[in-house]
């Protein structure tokens, strides 16, 4: 995507594994953090999430050996996904954007839920601009479609 393209991403190296049952994913996920995969982004349907207290023990020590990032997305957190956290966010859409009468992002309000090295509780409102500058502006560079976006006082994340 062209918001990416500043940090100069290497999608050659970008895997996507959709495992056939909800153990099979733990096999997987555990199995890429143990291969030194340094970057893990689960998405979890919540029958996944509730299964997965058997593995998670598995991956948190595979991660740690190997510093690889887990990131779990999940609609509701299970005990033992909670428990074998570092991080835990809620986020929640307080909003949506609209401009000239056009879905153009969304507000949402951001809450630490859970942090092992600071006080949990704190709470951010972060505005979500959707991509829109790709289409708007194809010619010119991702500096100068962020710099317009900072003119305009919004928030680009």
């Amino acid at each position: 995507p062209w918001a990416l393209l500043q940090f100069q991403p290497d999608l050659r190296a970008l895997t996507v594994v959709r495992p056939p049952d909800p153990d099979a994913v733990g096999e997987a996920a555990v199995a890429l953090a143990k291969a030194g995969a340094g970057f893990l982004l689960l998405s979890l349907p919540a029958r996944v999430a509730v299964a997965a207290e058997p593995w998670l023990p598995l991956l948190a020590a595979a991660a740690e050996r190997s510093d690889a990032l887990v990131v779990a997305l999940v609609e509701e957190t299970p005990r033992s996904l909670a428990h074998a956290s570092s991080l835990s966010l809620a986020v929640e859409r307080t909003t949506w954007k609209y401009e000239r009468g056009e879905l153009v992002g969304l507000r949402v309000r951001i809450t630490c839920v859970k942090n092992k090295v600071s006080l949990p509780g704190r709470v951010a409102e972060v505005e979500i601009n959707y991509p829109l500058g790709a289409a708007l502006y194809p010619a010119t560079s991702v500096g100068e479609v962020e710099q317009r976006w900072t003119e305009r006082e919004s928030a680009v994340v």
